[in-house]
């Protein structure tokens, strides 16, 4: 036997983890992990929808201005984009206008889609779902007068 360094330890002997604490420690971390991951992805599939969102009721916003000053939609997304005075972050799929009978109201209808491929209707009836469209209600965020679609939906 050499000398101690202190009570009970040998000379040299160092403290620390045992490989088994230090796998028991990844174990615990990884569970974790799995639990905390599909809601961080689910929050973020989330923030990208509201982002859609956003930028599609500020091109309904622009796109019934535009047609209240010039009594016409605009022809282009470039006659749109000079109108807004910035650029949209996506673009416009379709727009067309449809009239009332009854009241002579003009409502203007859109679809709009971003740059991480998230797809807008406005009005949302304009989206069919079920049946063969193959979007289910699981697919969509609603909020107000917009349906949002995942990428990859349609």
């Amino acid at each position: 036997m050499g000398p101690r360094s202190g009570p009970g330890k040998p000379y040299g002997a160092r403290g620390g983890f045992t490989v088994i604490e230090v796998i028991l420690t990844l174990c615990i971390f990884m569970v974790m992990m799995g639990f905390l991951l599909p809601k961080f992805l689910e929050v973020s599939a989330g923030t990208k929808a509201n982002a859609c969102l956003t930028e599609a009721q500020g091109v309904a916003a622009s796109l019934e201005a535009y047609f209240f000053e010039n009594e016409s939609l605009p022809e282009n997304q470039k006659a749109l984009e000079e109108y807004r005075d910035r650029v949209i972050d996506g673009r416009i799929v379709s727009a067309r206008l449809s009239r009332d009978p009854g009241t002579g109201i003009y409502r203007v209808h859109f679809v709009f889609r971003d740059l991480n491929g998230y797809v807008a209707y406005y009005p949302k009836e304009d989206l069919e779902i079920g049946g063969d469209t193959g979007v289910s209600e699981s697919d969509v965020f609603i909020k107000g007068n917009i349906a949002v679609v995942a990428p990859g939906v349609l």
